[in-house]
């Protein structure tokens, strides 16, 4: 900024998507940390005024300038809506048609393979829904990120798991939106989000959704959301098994 505003005379309007590499570094690069620090830092060395994606970034955005006196200028709030708009067809991938030739029931999640998302609790409960006659599939859209190596081991070496879940990236628009819309529901165990845009896609396309209950998703969550804890490993059985099937939780603790 200093390159680009030497006289610190120009006004500033900045979007912040969210503030994770400071509230959870647990989740981020070690280096993150200091990275993000040093990019808001000089980002405000002038009156700023900044346009957040939910209340709750707001909230954040404003207690963090407070805390490091800001000038700030002012704050907007700026929620992204997606309107339904079918991705131009193509053919799909031979992995992905076979997968969609299967007609028993699956969800998804959806994003990068990183420790926030939490793929983890899914992983273990998979691990246990194996153990089932028909299992529901899981099926995870999403490039392999950082951090991450125990979810990457038993996606690797887990055998209960093959089968039933399945690992997709790279997919198109129109695999991803093919993909989604005849999933039993979208599932968002994540710890942390600064929004959630596959929450806004299922709900574009009707697909109902169970995520984590944290403050972001309360905003954008489509009506019918069930919300859990990222933790309530039981929970997120119970509600998985009831739209996979409606005998499906009596056969299990049967």
């Amino acid at each position: 900024m200093n390159r680009l505003d030497p006289r610190q005379k120009m006004r500033r309007v900045v979007y912040i998507h969210d503030l994770i590499p400071l509230d959870y570094p647990e989740y981020q690069r070690p280096e993150t940390f200091r990275q993000f620090t040093d990019y808001l830092t000089e980002l405000a060395d002038a009156p700023v005024f900044i346009i957040a994606n939910s209340e709750d970034t707001e909230k954040r955005v404003k207690s963090y300038a407070k805390l490091h006196n800001w000038s700030l200028m002012g704050t907007e709030i700026a929620i992204p809506r997606l309107r339904l708009h079918s991705a131009s067809s193509a053919p799909l991938s031979e992995s992905l048609s076979l997968f969609l030739h299967d007609p028993s029931p699956y969800f998804v999640i959806l994003g990068t393979i990183e420790p926030r998302k939490n793929h983890m609790l899914l992983l273990q409960i998979w691990r246990e829904l194996s153990q089932l006659q028909a299992a529901p599939r899981l099926c995870i859209v999403g490039k392999r990120g950082w951090e991450n190596e125990n979810v990457f081991d038993m996606l690797e070496r887990c055998l209960p798991l093959k089968g039933c879940v399945f690992e997709f990236s790279g997919l198109t628009d129109f695999e991803v939106q093919t993909l989604l819309q005849d999933a039993k529901a979208l599932l968002f165990p994540s710890f942390a989000e600064g929004l959630g845009i596959p929450v806004l896609e299922a709900a574009a396309l009707n697909v109902p959704c169970i995520l984590s209950d944290i403050p972001v998703f309360r905003e954008i969550a489509p009506p019918g959301t069930v919300f859990l804890s990222p933790l309530d490993g039981i929970g997120w059985k119970r509600e998985i098994l009831a739209l996979a099937d409606d005998i499906g939780e009596r056969r299990y603790v049967s």
